[in-house]
């Protein structure tokens, strides 16, 4: 049963992921400043955000099965989530990285979504501790 909510929490994560890019594209966009790269920067990106699903569930599966601090699972989360878009699309100031803005945003996205498991994580933590404490 964990193992479906380990599934479904990667999900959420990767449609958060193309969620914050998106919304953060068409902020630029309205304001005049727009991505340049294309139909090649789009499909590099759509595939590189299914990196996600991997990453988020090892995270969740080495916060629970490991124990180990929701941070340090967070961040190992995170740095095979920037090995493999990084892999997948090559060197991130060559090919289809050639602007380094568009690699530093879609990896600060990856970033706040990581974050946010954290977060999460951590506020169903104490929430489960206040369930525990008696009511005064």
């Amino acid at each position: 049963m964990r193992i479906m909510l380990h599934i479904g929490i990667s999900v959420l994560a990767t449609v958060a992921l193309y969620i914050l890019y998106s919304s953060g594209n068409e902020i630029a966009s309205y304001f005049g400043y727009s991505q340049r790269g294309g139909v090649g920067w789009g499909i590099s990106v759509f595939y590189a955000s299914f990196f996600m699903l991997p990453s988020a569930f090892i995270s969740m599966l080495l916060l629970n099965k490991l124990k180990i601090s929701s941070i340090v699972a967070a961040a190992i989360g995170f740095l095979i989530f920037v090995s493999l878009s990084t892999l997948l699309v090559g060197n991130q100031f060559s090919g289809n990285w050639s602007h380094p803005y568009r690699y530093i945003y879609f990896q600060f996205c990856a970033l706040l979504v990581f974050a946010s498991l954290v977060v999460a994580q951590l506020t169903s933590k104490g929430i489960g501790r206040d369930k525990a404490a008696p009511m005064l």
